[in-house]
């Protein structure tokens, strides 16, 4: 494979910098699809995280407000399937006639299927799993034709590490908040027990 282009690891660099500034799960979710957004021509960007062959929304530009609010199953879903089925990127010719699962979601193109445009979508892994998607989608078919496959590459691998760090955050979050109420459950029953024995004593 060619090397990346200085241009476009100028590009990189600058998402991988945008990355390193968030610490939130949420904010690391937004801030590389606006990354992703600014440093491509893209009319959508969406970042999706897989659980038991379904793919979730977790943050994404220039789709309609209810697409976070889907989940996309990948077996009804030609395109993902065949994102997923792949170790790499996969550029889709412009005139694919496969189904877009984004069908009415993109602002200003109510439907997409059978419209020439610009797809590739990138398998995000961490220790071999599928851990879920990154999409960039174009109305204009050929805005992604000077991009090197190279550079989706190291796309796909900046937005899988930062994914896979945002899920062990929330997975640290959600064990702590576990812990904070059995501490709390346990220091009420032990408050309830001295109240008891306080009382019997009196």
């Amino acid at each position: 494979m060619k090397p990346i282009p200085p241009r476009e690891l100028e590009l990189l660099f600058q998402i991988s910098i945008d990355l390193s500034a968030s610490f939130s799960s949420e904010d690391r979710h937004r801030r590389l699809v606006e990354a992703v957004e600014t440093a491509l021509p893209v009319d959508a960007v969406t970042l999706m995280r897989h659980e038991n062959g379904v793919l979730w929304p977790v943050a994404q530009y220039g789709l309609s407000r209810d697409a976070l609010g889907r989940d996309f199953p990948i077996n009804q879903h030609p395109r993902l399937q065949e994102i997923v089925a792949h170790q790499h990127p996969t550029i889709f010719p412009h005139d694919s006639d496969l189904p877009d699962p984004f069908d009415g979601l993109i602002n200003g193109a109510p439907v997409l299927t059978g419209l020439v445009h610009a797809c590739v979508g990138c398998p995000l892994f961490a220790d071999g799993k599928l851990i879920g998607v990154l999409t960039l989608d174009a109305l204009e078919a050929r805005h992604f034709e000077a991009i090197s496959p190279a550079f989706f590459n190291s796309l796909g691998a900046l937005a899988g590490a930062s994914l896979h760090t945002a899920l062990l955050i929330e997975e640290l979050e959600r064990a702590r908040k576990h812990q904070d109420l059995v501490a709390t459950d346990q220091m009420k029953a032990s408050r309830d027990r001295l109240g008891a024995n306080l009382i019997g004593t009196s």
